[in-house]
């Protein structure tokens, strides 16, 4: 057994209301989850990565909770001082284990509301960059602490077991892999928090409307305060020789984080985009010849957001055309001319603009 201290801390056990939290917020996730599915596919009628995405970041998570389950079982939650040493090693094995599983399952569910907002809302060059720098990010960052945890010993169960001969990194790589993977799903969460925000209050719509949306697609903020979290308190526990009891908190955070990236990606996309209210309007007119001669454009109304449906979308642009007296512009009768232009064309749901502007 490890070392006790001087003072015994009480028997007591974490491990049951741990198992509690994760499996309420798993099963939250679930029912959101098929509520999800049931609106793509009857509603909606099309399933889309981020869908895929979704439903794999949730498979990560069942299979993170199943693995820290059994570490439960063998003692995880429990001071590490009242653990047999068969316990102690089986319970750091399964706690150890489902990190990978926990990191990845965080990794696609901030992916996948990723996607979703670039299939919404990535009409510019800039907002598809931004997001996808968040989607490869999150990739990278997470494969890469994934892989550090699982090469951190060499045999892997050196790591959970000080009688097997081998070698293993020096505690601090894994610790500073951990900051690093925490600051990127913090910054992560900031912007997908933050983006949809701006990219909602600058439509032309009614303010409670904005209020709704912004709320909606900006719950992201409430992973991103469970990352916060989870980065103070590695930092503060990374030291603590009481694995089995103390780090008991950072995979209740870990969990959550996972578990509000289902509820916020899914809450958001319950909402049929092709019905969402994402017009412009403009009224605007400019001078085109000398101080007479002048064009009017009237109202125009044009989707600003690319809508995908089996489909095509028809656009109908009228143009009003009028001409003062002047010796340029008025006919032989002497009167201002005035004209009438309907355009009709069709624009394909999955068009992308020639040329992408840089605007947010």
């Amino acid at each position: 057994m490890e070392n006790s201290p001087k003072e015994m801390p009480p028997n007591d056990d974490l491990g049951p209301a741990m198992l509690e939290a994760i499996w309420i917020e798993a099963a939250i996730a679930i029912a959101v989850m098929m509520a999800r599915l049931y609106a793509r596919i009857r509603i909606v009628r099309q399933v889309s990565l981020d869908d895929y995405l979704m439903i794999t970041s949730l498979v990560f998570a069942i299979i993170s909770g199943g693995i820290i389950t059994e570490g439960v079982v063998q003692g995880f939650g429990k001071h590490i001082f009242y653990l047999a040493p068969h316990q102690q090693i089986q319970a750091i094995k399964f706690a150890y284990l489902s990190q990978p599983f926990n990191a990845m399952a965080q990794c696609f569910g901030r992916m996948s509301f990723a996607l979703f907002l670039v299939r919404v809302m990535g009409i510019t060059a800039l907002r598809r960059w931004i997001l996808y720098s968040i989607i490869c990010g999150q990739f990278a960052v997470n494969i890469v602490f994934s892989g550090l945890t699982l090469a951190a010993c060499r045999p892997i169960n050196r790591y959970w077991d000080p009688t097997v001969s081998g070698s293993c990194w020096s505690p601090l790589v894994i610790e500073y892999a951990g900051y690093s993977q925490g600051a990127w799903n913090v910054f992560s969460d900031f912007v997908l928090a933050l983006l949809p925000g701006i990219i909602v209050w600058s439509l032309n719509m009614k303010v409670t409307t904005k209020i709704g949306l912004v709320i909606l697609l900006a719950l992201g903020v409430f992973n991103m305060i469970a990352a916060i979290i989870t980065m103070v308190k590695t930092k503060v526990i990374a030291a603590d020789q009481d694995i089995t009891y103390n780090y008991v908190i950072l995979d209740i955070w870990g969990h959550k984080q996972v578990d509000d990236s289902h509820e916020n990606g899914s809450i958001s996309s319950f909402r049929d985009p092709k019905k969402m209210d994402y017009t412009a309007h403009s009224d605007t007119s400019h001078q085109v010849c000398g101080e007479d001669d002048f064009a009017s454009v009237g109202k125009s109304e044009d989707h600003i957001l690319p809508m995908h449906a089996p489909n095509n979308i028809r656009k109908t642009t009228k143009v009003s055309v009028s001409y003062r007296p002047s010796q340029t512009s008025a006919g032989s009768d002497g009167y201002a001319k005035e004209g009438h232009l309907n355009v009709n064309h069709i624009v394909p749901f999955d068009t992308k603009p020639a040329q992408p502007d840089d605007r947010v």
